[in-house]
């Protein structure tokens, strides 16, 4: 039988890592940095994986909203109950390219995978030729 998405995330040693139960504080999203300058919401992607909804959890899996976590950590040291969520991040990112949900970004977006391949970007070597399309500098 296969495993279900909740299933698979529970064997990411991040995921077991990251969430210990939250209680949706909302610690994480107040210091976080990408929660101030997008709509982006770490309590509300625990709260979603929380939840263990099948249908929600794919949503999620395909949506944009896992890729606007910066990977700070800024949350790891807040987190009055130990979770990390750009851990659970981490781990939804992997399942996302494990299961094909995964599109980055959407066309409307600044930034797609497509757009860096034509600019010729190679982001292990071209982090400020990214930085400057992305900010259009």
């Amino acid at each position: 039988m296969d495993k279900t998405l909740y299933e698979r995330l529970e064997e990411d040693v991040r995921f077991r890592e990251g969430l210990n139960s939250c209680m949706n504080c909302g610690v994480c999203t107040a210091i976080c940095p990408a929660a101030e300058v997008s709509d982006y919401d770490p309590r509300m992607v625990v709260s979603l994986v929380q939840q263990k909804d099948e249908s929600e959890l794919e949503k999620l899996l395909k949506s944009n909203t896992i890729w606007r976590c910066g990977e700070c950590l800024s949350c790891k040291p807040r987190c009055p109950r130990g979770n990390v969520p750009c851990y659970i991040i981490q781990a939804l990112r992997a399942l996302s390219v494990e299961t094909g949900g995964t599109q980055r970004f959407e066309k409307n977006e600044k930034y797609s995978s497509a757009k860096a391949d034509e600019l010729n970007i190679d982001f292990n070597e071209g982090k400020d030729d990214y930085f400057k399309y992305l900010y259009n500098e």
